[in-house]
């Protein structure tokens, strides 16, 4: 949590929901500070102890400037949300889950009794309820990503938030090796030209994204991507290398130039594609392909949980590439809550184009 970032003045961010009925005192809302830090920590002590759960993941994937909300029963930290600040046009700006990661960070506790059920329902009613007054009027544009366990967003819906689908791949498997015969043939035979091509991978120290950063700058442009956030790539895998909680594999040739590059982190669930890049200039070597299989041989050699989250697939061309895994497909929800001023620039550029 950002240590220049006080909560903001009672009357505007803690607000008292009268109207409702939640279980046990009344709820209140509004933006932590560093007095909450105990309390977050307290609050993801009682977790699922996910990746992007850790209160410092957001500081570390998104920048210092990450924001946490939170929702309180009385004195006690219920449910808690990182917010990313970022531009709009025009002066305008947006608060966004957490980047390079596959669901934002939602905070709660006893997620297995908030599945189903009529404790379940009325939990998000009321929490999701009173994180709707604290953020709303915030910023002209806020995006939740919410977390697979999490998918009663009908009171955000009723407070005039748009929900959307969100995919992710996972590819899970039991038996060594079982991820390699599940791949399509076409897969099987990119890694095998990798290696006629004489590429070759190695797993690195989560730390070393040198190669993956110059990707990454190298593909911005044609990708659409923010050339900047290599350096939000280098802070978190220098975090994820303290947590001891990640690391990372890059594809080169016999001239050790790189032609792909990753990083990976992972909690006691799962192992996550965090970020990747490769070489525009090669593209036909099969240098992502061998990447991707060295990272499944590589959670197997260390023992992590066989549960690989691809982050994301949501456009074509990723979709085509992951689809030869043979992944099972994970549906998320994200919420998005727009000004009236940002929905009428949005009109006016509709209108013009």
């Amino acid at each position: 949590m950002d240590s220049k970032r006080d909560p903001m003045p009672v009357d505007r961010h803690s607000r008292v929901l009268d109207d409702w009925e939640p279980m046990g005192a009344q709820l209140t809302a509004r933006k932590l500070g560093k007095a909450d830090s105990t309390a977050l920590g307290d609050l993801y002590s009682q977790s699922r102890g996910l990746l992007m759960q850790n209160p410092a993941f957001p500081s570390a994937s998104s920048g210092n400037d990450s924001v946490w909300y939170g929702v309180f029963n009385g004195t006690e930290l219920r449910l808690a949300v990182p917010l990313i600040p970022r531009p709009l046009r025009l002066g305008m700006q947006s608060l966004q889950s957490p980047l390079f990661s596959p669901f934002g960070g939602l905070l709660t506790h006893d997620h297995d009794n908030l599945q189903t059920g009529g404790k379940a329902e009325r939990f998000w009613r009321d929490h999701l309820g009173a994180l709707h007054e604290v953020l709303s009027g915030e910023a002209d544009r806020i995006e939740l990503l919410f977390p697979p366990f999490v998918s009663d967003l009908r009171t955000l819906a009723w407070k005039g938030w748009s929900l959307r689908p969100h995919y992710n791949c996972v590819t899970t498997w039991e038996k060594d090796s079982e991820w390699r015969t599940a791949c399509e043939s076409s897969v099987r035979r990119q890694a095998k030209k990798a290696e006629q091509n004489e590429l070759a991978a190695s797993v690195i120290d989560a730390s070393e994204t040198k190669d993956l950063e110059a990707l990454w700058t190298l593909n911005a442009e044609k990708q659409k991507l923010d050339p900047g956030l290599s350096q939000n790539i280098a802070q978190l895998g220098s975090w994820l290398n303290d947590q001891q909680q990640g690391f990372g594999v890059t594809v080169r040739d016999v001239d050790a130039q790189p032609h792909a590059a990753g990083l990976f982190g992972y909690d006691e669930h799962r192992v996550y594609y965090l970020a990747g890049a490769s070489d525009p200039a090669h593209l036909g070597s099969g240098a992502p392909t061998l990447l991707h299989f060295s990272v499944l041989s590589e959670i197997e050699r260390q023992g992590l949980p066989r549960h690989y989250d691809w982050v994301g697939a949501n456009t074509q061309q990723v979709v085509r590439f992951k689809r030869g895994f043979n992944p099972r497909l994970e549906v998320l929800f994200a919420a998005t809550l727009e000004s009236r001023r940002w929905r009428a620039l949005q009109t006016t550029k509709r209108l013009v184009s």
